[in-house]
């Protein structure tokens, strides 16, 4: 009967555990590096392109490259 409820197979020993773990330091790694992105590259992008009198279209594009990548980056490296 609780195969039958169950959506797929189970996990089992240590499987899951290792899992979790991962997911968990891609977690801090991807908050960390938005962070970094957010609230050190953003604002001196954004400061750079008021001096030169860029459209601030452009700023937020250009930061929110930054801050995707330092997500991206965050997430790996703290993997390795």
């Amino acid at each position: 009967m609780a195969d039958r409820v169950r959506a797929g197979r189970s996990l089992k020993g240590a499987q899951p555990y290792v899992i979790s773990a991962i997911a968990t330091i891609m977690t801090m790694g991807a908050m960390a590096g938005s962070g970094i992105g957010a609230f050190l590259i953003l604002p001196w992008v954004a400061r750079n392109y008021a001096y030169l009198a860029r459209p601030s279209a452009l700023t937020l594009i250009d930061g929110g490259y930054a801050v995707v990548g330092c997500t991206i980056m965050g997430a790996v490296l703290l993997l390795i």
